[in-house]
């Protein structure tokens, strides 16, 4: 009688249910790794919903200003020439805490700001900011700067950068930048 001989020596190779086992926990690992790679790319995507839930959600309570000039409430000596600009909350988001640092002209001589309205919203008074110069003709050809610092109702802080320049025909025109988030 012929006997089948088997070529692998369990002692060496081990027996089946050894490799069972091998194959089993083989398995076992990819679909953990296959489980912690869709977990991962979960995570990720809820981040990614997440920030646009926050830009969403700050977007919101962010105000919107416009700026225009006014006459008049000016303080000037002679050789001094004052300008005044009425910023004004054009949305229904309060401003708080509105603050304004110059740049650009050495020709200034003071500025000021007043805001009477502890929360600026659409239909308050305006913030008016009052700035002194002492040559005309240095303002009228290099115009001024200032950066009007605020923050809305949850605390997030401001800051919205206005270059201003007068045109051919002395109309003063602003070029407010897009409001940028203060850290």
């Amino acid at each position: 009688m012929l006997a089948f001989q088997f070529t692998f020596h369990a002692d060496v190779w081990g027996t089946v249910s050894d490799w069972v086992m091998i194959v089993v926990t083989i398995a076992t690992a990819i679909a953990i790794f296959l489980t912690l790679k869709s977990q991962k790319e979960v995570q990720n995507t809820q981040n990614r919903l997440f920030e646009i839930e926050h830009i969403r959600l700050r977007e919101d309570y962010k105000p919107e200003f416009r700026y225009s000039r006014f006459y008049g409430e000016a303080n000037a000596k002679p050789n001094q020439f004052p300008i005044s600009i009425a910023a004004q909350n054009i949305s229904d988001k309060a401003a708080r805490n509105l603050s304004i640092k110059l740049f650009g002209n050495e020709n200034i001589l003071g500025y000021s700001l007043q805001s009477n309205t502890q929360n600026m919203i659409k239909g308050s008074e305006n913030a008016k900011m009052h700035f002194l110069f002492g040559n005309w003709d240095v303002v009228y050809r290099d115009g001024f700067g200032f950066t009007l610092h605020y923050e809305d109702l949850v605390g997030t802080k401001y800051r919205q950068t206005v270059v201003c320049h007068f045109s051919k025909t002395v109309v003063l025109e602003f070029n407010p930048s897009a409001p940028e988030i203060v850290t």
